[in-house]
Order: structure tokens, then sequence, then C-alpha cells
């Protein structure tokens, strides 16, 4: 079982089961393990994991509230969360994780199996670009960070020398590199980049606080992929980022999703989230939906639950009866988390659903996993 480069920290109650699990799972990521919310408190502020994993235990009923106000800092509300507990007390324990993005695993144990499926879940982590902030300056370095979070997969260095190492055993797909930096400037930073193989043509992006004629051409001249003043705008900064990642390669095909829901907010939030993801068709009713299914078909729909009129489990039912839908994946959004409204998704052919309000990166990392399953089946 190869070892990824996540950070994923776990916490179980139970001591005697984390030293059986700290082995199998310290074998497919860098694992740590708190059993206590002071242990928690201490982990969250010496590292920042990529996901949070949290091992359910009636016991822990007491200290739930604290174990969800550690987590509901600025800098964790978009760190992935994996609790494994039994689903009929789920409503019980989410509701101290309000806003944090969440993903259920009923049957994820602390074994050798539960490792191959939480290996499933950074390999989806990994379908993010990964980037790398190179910054001296810790409030720079941390404003863009939080700019991205919920965009991309992200290390963060305040040295040249630092990035230099890490690029022994790893490739990010983006570099940010400021240009004045104490020690080994952002150049010449760039010039030792050049020199690692397989680097020569690692896409980097200048940070700097000038813009005058020297710092442009010595851009230039360097071969990079530009460079943005600070402040950095966040807007910009993405937008640059995806220009970057896209620059030489294939457009794929425009995905089509059909979001429903009466709420216009919502519509608004989705459509915003996904732009540049795929083309977003916002329907604000059952009726409006069920004339646009009837000439075509999306390669995904988002259907709220609860809806005046016909409600989204009256349409997903009508759906899946009909067999030009039989490879549309359909995701539920939902402000019931209870355990009855889940069941009834799943028991009416959903694959999934989402809570509201919904989360920016849960909603991209659920469209683009569902939309790639429903390629296998329409592109050849």
């Amino acid at each position: 079982m190869s070892k990824c480069r996540h950070d994923v920290l776990f916490f179980d109650s139970e001591r005697s089961r984390v030293k059986r699990a700290a082995p199998v799972f310290g074998a497919v990521c860098e694992a740590r393990f708190a059993s206590n919310v002071n242990e928690l408190h201490e982990e969250l502020t010496n590292t920042r994991p990529d996901l949070f994993v949290y091992a359910y235990n009636w016991t822990d009923n007491s200290q739930l509230e604290k174990i969800g106000q550690e987590l509901s800092q600025p800098e964790f509300v978009y760190l992935p969360i994996v609790i494994i507990m039994p689903v009929d007390q789920q409503e019980l324990v989410i509701k101290n994780f309000e806003n944090l993005r969440i993903t259920v695993q009923p049957a994820l144990e602390l074994d050798e199996n539960g490792a191959l499926k939480l290996k499933s879940v950074l390999d989806e982590l990994d379908l993010l670009p990964h980037v790398a902030v190179v910054d001296d300056d810790d409030i720079s370095r941390s404003v863009i960070v939080h700019m991205l979070e919920d965009y991309c997969n992200i290390s963060e260095f305040g040295r040249g020398d630092d990035f230099l190492k890490f690029l022994d055993n790893n490739k990010p797909d983006v570099v940010l590199l400021d240009v004045n930096m104490p020690g080994l400037s952002g150049f010449d930073t760039i010039d030792r980049i050049r020199e690692v193989p397989g680097m020569k043509k690692l896409p980097i992006i200048m940070l700097t606080g000038d813009s005058d004629r020297d710092t442009v051409l010595t851009s230039v001249t360097k071969k990079t992929s530009g460079y943005l003043v600070k402040p950095v705008d966040r807007e910009e900064l993405r937008n640059r980022i995806r220009q970057v990642l896209e620059a030489g390669t294939p457009k794929p095909k425009i995905r089509t999703v059909m979001v429903v829901d009466d709420d216009i907010n919502t519509l608004k939030t989705v459509q915003a989230i996904l732009k540049g993801e795929c083309k977003v068709v916002a329907i604000a009713d059952t009726d409006q939906a069920e004339q646009y299914v009837a000439e075509q078909v999306p390669d995904m729909i988002l259907l709220d639950y609860e809806m005046p009129g016909h409600n989204g489990l009256y349409l997903l039912q009508k759906l899946r009866i009909d067999e030009r839908f039989n490879n549309c994946p359909i995701v539920m959004l939902t402000g019931n988390k209870d355990r009855q409204t889940v069941m009834s998704c799943f028991a009416s052919g959903a694959q999934g659903y989402l809570a509201k309000p919904v989360n920016a990166m849960s909603l991209r990392l659920r469209v683009r996993q569902h939309l790639s399953e429903a390629a296998e089946f329409t592109d050849d």
C-alpha cells in the first residue's frame, strides 16, 4: 500500500484503538492522533492537517461541542472531515460541526480495510490542483492560503531553501513565489528550481510588492507564468492559477449540471461556485425542470429536497424510471440531515446528498467525482 503526502489528524477517545490504528494508517499517510480535546488543540496548533478523521464514541457526547469549537476556527473552515459513526446518530453529532465539509463513513474501521477506504478519500483530494506558496512574510502567506484553501491543495513555505527540499519528493502543479525574500531571493530560487530534474517547465507565478520595469523584465527572462502584485486580489489569483493550469492542455467537453431549487440565493451560490467547472442550468421549480428534461439530459443534476408543489423527491423518482437518466448522477440538496431524509434520498435513487448551505469545496469535489464517473459511460 503506497503512502501519500497527506497529513491526517485522527481523533479517537479509545487509546487502545489508537495504538492499533497508528501503524496501519501510518502506512498510507502522515498520521497524527489525539484522544482528548487538549491533545486535539495541541495538534491543530502545531500542524495544518489535510484531513480530520473523527471516530465517534457515545462517551464523547460531553465534549462534542468543544471538539466542534476547535474545528470552527477560521483556518479550519474548509478542512475536510470524515466522521466514523452510525447513520442513526448522525443528527446528534453533525450539528456540532455546522458549516464544515463533512463525510460520514458508517463502515470505516480503524484497520487495514479502513486504511484503504481512507486512501480513496485522500485520492479525491488529489483531484484538486496542488499549489505551493513560498513567501517569507507570514501574514501575506496566510492571506493567500486562506484565499485558496477551498480551491486547491496547498503546501506553504517561508524560505526558498525549504521549498527546494520539498521538491526532492514532490511536484506541485503551480508555484506562487515571492520575489523579495532574505537569503535566497525568489529569482535565485527559480534558478535552483530549474536545476531540479523534471522541474524545467514547472509553472511559477511571481508575487511582488513592486511592478517596476526590472521586476517585470526579469520575470519574463526567467520564463515565469507572470506575476501578481501584493496585496493579491482573490479572484485575480484564482483566475491566474486556472489560466496556468489550462494553458497547453486540450479543452475538455463542457459538462452540463442542472440545479433545481426554489431558493434563488442557492441557485446563485451554486452558479458562482461551479463557474469555470461546467455549464450550470439553474431552474427554480420542478415544473420547469420537467420541461427541460423532456428535451435535454444533463450530465448531472443537483436537486433540492424540499420545494413547494412537487418536491425534489417526486422529480427524483420520476427521473429514475426514465431510462435516459440511467447514467445521470443525481445529488440531493437538503437542509435536513436526519436519518429519514437521508435514507429516502438513497432509496429513491440518489447518488448522495449535500447539506445546505452548500459548502464550496464539498460541492466542487462531488461534481468533479460524479462528472468523471458519468463520462466513462458517454466518452469513448
